[in-house]
């Protein structure tokens, strides 16, 4: 197939663009998280992941309603949504925490769900031995070769996960996990990974957990080596590009695999404006610490504008055992290096 003129690129010029644009930005965000904000940023961006995931399915759950239902100081009753989100959080920690080799596997896919739930009875386990092992098979079947340049590599691997058709949840997710197995060693790392994004959403093995698809996909990242110091954020990529531009539904996926790479892309451009931002905002606010006390504990306060995208007076004061008048007093202290963003002159929150 022809790739297309300069004006009208085909669909694999178009995949080559979409995957040389999230190539290079995973590359650019996986060296600038080395920085001292690092760590700060992935906390931050955790929160954000978990609210895209849930404006993603329909669903509205505040930034400041997480982060105070996470540190327990709900200001009204949890609801469901809130409810569904913080645990989509603490799975996204969850999988930090887990190498590739424990995450990568169905039971570890359960352990992110349920983390007290024991070990699995022999029959799923066979029926997972069994999935490896056809898989395996198939494997060795259609040994390694460069990709198609039309692309029809990709749209029959992902023929073979819209094929899928079972209402087993344990079936359905050992499946995914043969196809991965499955899943030509040639591919690019970033390409295999919206592969498997794709064929994630397609196959569905989870309903109401799709956020797990992104999860693995990072697993499969990290273990190929791709990413050293950060990981991508898929909610947030796919809130931020589906809002102009909506994933594609019909035969095509291909088409469907260069959106999950537009997407990823633009969840680390926003991981990179993110630590800028937030590199100048400490810039602003560090002002204010020279000349201060040895004791003073304003230092404290700005390292948690840092790791959290929304700071409460009564956050600090549990933090620093102060008060919640002497936590309003440091916050003042920083001066407009801090916005207050509720509005309201009970339940403040501030952030960098």
């Amino acid at each position: 197939m022809v790739l297309g003129d300069d004006h009208h690129p085909g669909p694999f010029g178009l995949l080559l663009s979409a995957l040389a644009a999230a190539e290079d930005a995973a590359s650019r965000a996986d060296e600038r998280t080395r920085s001292p904000l690092g760590e700060g940023l992935k906390s931050r961006l955790a929160f954000q992941e978990a609210c895209a995931w849930s404006w993603n399915r329909g669903e509205v759950v505040h930034l400041e309603d997480l982060v105070l239902h996470e540190e327990g100081l709900d200001i009204r009753l949890p609801d469901q949504e809130l409810t569904r989100t913080r645990a989509a959080l603490r799975q996204w920690r969850r999988a930090g925490a887990i190498k590739p080799a424990g995450l990568l596997s169905a039971q570890g896919v359960r352990g992110l769900i349920n983390p007290r739930r024991g070990v699995r009875s022999q029959a799923v386990s066979d029926l997972w031995a069994d999935a490896a092992r056809g898989a395996g098979l198939l494997a060795e079947e259609s040994p390694p070769r460069p990709m198609e340049t039309d692309g029809t590599e990709i749209d029959d691997f992902l023929a073979r996960a819209a094929a899928i058709a079972t209402e087993d949840n344990d079936e359905a997710l050992f499946q995914w996990f043969g196809l991965e197995q499955a899943a030509p060693k040639s591919w690019p790392s970033l390409l295999r990974a919206a592969v498997m994004l794709e064929a994630w959403v397609m196959v569905d093995p989870l309903p109401g957990q799709g956020h797990l698809g992104g999860i693995l996909a990072n697993g499969l990242l990290q273990r190929s080596g791709r990413l050293q110091h950060h990981r991508v954020h898929v909610e947030i990529g796919r809130r931020r590009f589906g809002a102009d531009v909506r994933r594609p539904v019909g035969k095509s996926g291909l088409r469907r695999v260069i959106w999950q790479l537009r997407a990823i892309a633009a969840s680390e451009a926003l991981l990179l404006e993110e630590h800028d931002r937030i590199s100048l905002a400490r810039q602003v606010v560090a002002r204010n610490l020279v000349g201060r006390r040895s004791n003073s504990r304003l230092a404290e306060v700005v390292e948690m504008f840092s790791d959290l995208p929304v700071v409460t007076a009564s956050m600090i004061a549990r933090r620093l055992k102060i008060s919640q008048q002497s936590a309003r007093s440091l916050v003042g202290q920083l001066g407009a290096g801090v916005t207050e963003i509720t509005g309201r002159t009970r339940y403040q929150a501030w952030r960098l």
